[in-house]
């Protein structure tokens, strides 16, 4: 009896032996891993184990950038017509800008075009300065060998001429110029009259009456012209001063000029130093004389 209780006895510890022994076998490391591996050695595994994924992932990486790489450049040769690097590596620098071949292709037209417009105005500038330094000197010498006739000059001071409603109104001295086209002391008298026209201008009215115009009637009369060249000076306040007959001296006329020009500018009259005919000594009421615009 007692051996077999100790038979009973011993059962549950067989079994409970053996499984242990199940269990260290299903979830216990085996002796061998278990001797010779050390925590340090497990993190070291890990470590490895895990640099060797990344360099996978890596690789995987550099192919996808590579074949990035080589349809960026595919497309931009396309686009552009540039060459560029095709042969691309990972780690090589890739430039995406056009080859220099194919920029001084494309520029060297376009420079060209550029030098060729330069000359062109260049030239033509040249030709306009030339062309315009030959008719200045074919002006002058035309008109060196054919100078302005006096019919011209009495015409053109005629163009100009300022209306007879000016006397009297702007503080200023008149010369009235009575002449005729077919009148010889008149053209004798013209290059004179238009010098001195050309030097008083700012300060003294200049009027000028073709004596064979109807419309000059009017005027002969109001001057009592009974002679040309007649030139009748005319003060500020509208009273003719004197009147000069014939072809007169510029230096005669420069001095009654001058007197009339300080006697508008001052209160003091000083007598003209050449007088010729007073057109008016019978009748000094008539003296001044005034003309309706």
């Amino acid at each position: 009896m007692k051996k077999n209780t100790d038979r009973i006895s011993m059962t549950p510890r067989l079994v409970l032996v053996l499984l242990s022994v199940s269990v260290s076998n299903s979830f216990v490391i085996p002796r061998t891993i278990a001797r010779s591996t050390t925590p340090s050695r497990i993190f070291m595994s890990a470590t490895e184990e895990s640099k060797d994924m990344t360099d996978s992932t890596s690789l995987e990486d550099e192919s996808l950038f590579v074949v990035a790489s080589n349809e960026l450049n595919e497309t931009f040769r396309t686009n552009s017509h540039s060459s560029l690097t095709s042969n691309a590596q990972f780690g090589d620098s890739v430039s995406l800008k056009p080859s220099s071949s194919d920029t001084s292709t494309t520029q060297q037209p376009q420079a060209k075009m550029l030098v060729d417009d330069l000359k062109h105005r260049q030239t033509r500038s040249i030709v306009t300065a030339v062309l315009a330094v030959l008719l200045g000197v074919l002006n002058y010498a035309w008109q060196y060998t054919h100078p302005m006739s006096s019919l011209q000059i009495l015409t053109e001071m005629q163009s100009a001429s300022q209306p007879l409603s000016i006397i009297g109104t702007n503080d200023k001295p008149t010369v009235v110029d009575f002449w005729a086209p077919w009148c010889e002391n008149c053209k004798l008298a013209a290059p004179t009259l238009l010098t001195i026209e050309k030097e008083y201008s700012d300060r003294v009215n200049f009027c000028m009456i073709n004596g064979d115009e109807a419309q000059a009637w009017p005027y002969i009369e109001a001057f009592r012209v009974d002679a040309i060249p007649h030139l009748a000076l005319v003060s500020k306040e509208g009273d003719v001063e004197t009147a000069l007959i014939g072809p007169i001296p510029k230096s005669v006329l420069e001095a009654d000029l001058n007197v009339m020009i300080g006697n508008a500018q001052s209160n003091e009259k000083v007598a003209l130093p050449y007088r010729m005919l007073d057109v008016f000594r019978d009748s000094p009421d008539k003296k001044r004389v005034h003309f309706d615009p």
